[in-house]
């Protein structure tokens, strides 16, 4: 069984990744504290609506697994009783 991680004696490892990585890591952290820092308005937005609207709760079907699929059907309910999503939208 062979490491073909680790550079034979003598070879360099590949830098050429590593700005890439670098580069992907930095724009990651970046997306990922955007997302952070409106999370809770945007909680507290769609929260505040389906509640204005009766709805305890959403309930999201998907087909496939994975990476794969897409969302199949959205259903509300106020309580034990099926209710109709408000239409309304979210800047």
């Amino acid at each position: 069984m062979s490491d073909n991680h680790n550079p034979a004696s003598g070879q360099q490892p590949l830098t050429s990744i590593d700005p890439f990585m670098a580069a992907w890591e930095q724009k990651e952290r970046a997306y990922r504290e955007r997302a952070r820092a409106v999370l809770d308005g945007n909680k507290k937005a769609l929260f505040g609506i389906l509640a204005e609207h009766g709805i305890t709760a959403v309930i999201v079907n998907f087909d496939g697994y994975g990476d794969s699929g897409q969302i199949e059907d959205i259903t509300a309910q106020s309580g034990d009783v099926a209710a109709e999503l408000p239409d309304e939208r979210i800047e």
